[in-house]
């Protein structure tokens, strides 16, 4: 996997300049490659420049005027998963409790994602502590 995110980074560069000779860095395409330029970062380990593309992904869109829906959701979700990694807990969760508001928002809070958010809302809770309210976050997965 390493491998295919190090390949994947070149590509990535020559879209993101292809986006940008176009003026078009602030389009919900540029966040699309935003966040894959995240993605790529974990799977390498560099955690730090995954959370700033992720920032970058989510900040393109906001940019664009795009509407609150999956997509938004989807970053929040691998934005928390980067930020968990890094053990930075309560923002992981502020991250993911956006995101299951973008799925409810949507109408996709029974979607694969959203049940992604609330098992990983239920592990953050579970880290600080808060063991009643990982419970509650499990239960609404099952629901």
């Amino acid at each position: 996997q390493r491998g295919d995110a190090s390949g994947a980074l070149g590509w990535l560069q020559r879209s993101l300049a292809t986006h940008e000779r176009r003026g078009k860095l602030n389009t919900g395409e540029a966040g699309k490659v935003y966040k894959d330029f995240g993605v790529a970062y974990r799977k390498l380990g560099d955690l730090d420049n995954a959370a700033a593309f992720l920032d970058q992904a989510l900040a393109s869109f906001d940019s664009a005027g795009a509407s609150l829906g999956p997509e938004v959701a989807c970053v929040l979700r691998k934005l928390s998963a980067v930020l968990i990694e890094k053990g930075d807990f309560p923002l992981a969760l502020e991250k993911l409790t956006l995101a299951r508001r973008v799925h409810e928002q949507a109408g996709t809070i029974k979607c694969k994602g959203a049940l992604s958010v609330l098992k990983y809302s239920a592990d953050v809770l579970h880290e600080m502590g808060d063991h009643e309210a990982a419970l509650a976050a499990l239960d609404l997965a099952w629901e």
